[in-house]
């Protein structure tokens, strides 16, 4: 018993127990967030839920290597590094380390959606809010700025529109009204 202690503290000094080896080495390309597919045309307006919860049905399946094939000792580590990794990209998912890329990726497809059913209105919005939500990833204040004036001289502009239609009516009122009368009077 005394000797094999110190085999073990040797063997752990040198790395071959270490506490989890699977962390020690990256995950695979396939598992990590940047890897996430672009959504399809769902013909609808989505939101961040909708893109996660096709994210997570495009996770991969991991499957166990078989114990009778000739590799099986060489392929187990590389199956609980998938797993793991695996495992980790669908909590991350589900607790909402990616909510900001899901929105994101929500407002791209839903631009395309409504540029392509000709919404200008929709599309705009949409555009100013991707922008807004760029500036705030980047921390860009001046940009924060610059956004919130455009959208205070766009309302600003509606105002002005619409008090100069609000006015254009009224003097074709007093027009018609003008008409009427001149034609009832003329009239005998």
């Amino acid at each position: 018993m005394r000797g094999t202690r110190g085999i073990l503290v040797l063997l752990m000094g040198a790395g071959m127990f270490s506490a989890n080896p699977l962390w020690s080495e990256p995950a695979p390309p396939e598992f990590a967030p940047a890897s996430l597919p672009p959504v399809p045309d769902f013909y609808r307006e989505i939101d961040g839920k909708d893109v996660k919860r096709f994210w997570l049905s495009q996770v991969p399946d991991i499957h166990p290597p078989a114990r009778s094939s000739p590799g099986y000792a060489f392929d187990m580590p590389h199956y609980r590094r998938r797993l793991e990794a695996r495992n980790r990209l669908v909590d991350e998912i589900n607790r909402g380390l990616v909510d900001e890329k899901a929105e994101c990726e929500a407002l791209r497809h839903n631009l395309r959606h409504f540029r392509n059913r000709g919404r200008e209105d929709k599309v705009r919005e949409i555009e100013r809010e991707m922008l807004r939500r760029e500036a705030v990833r980047k921390g860009d204040l001046a940009g924060l700025l610059f956004l919130e004036k455009m959208e205070e001289r766009s309302a600003s502009d509606v105002d002005r529109r619409l008090e100069e239609q609000e006015g254009l009516i009224r003097s074709l009122k007093a027009e018609i009204e003008a008409l009427r009368r001149q034609l009832s009077s003329s009239s005998p």
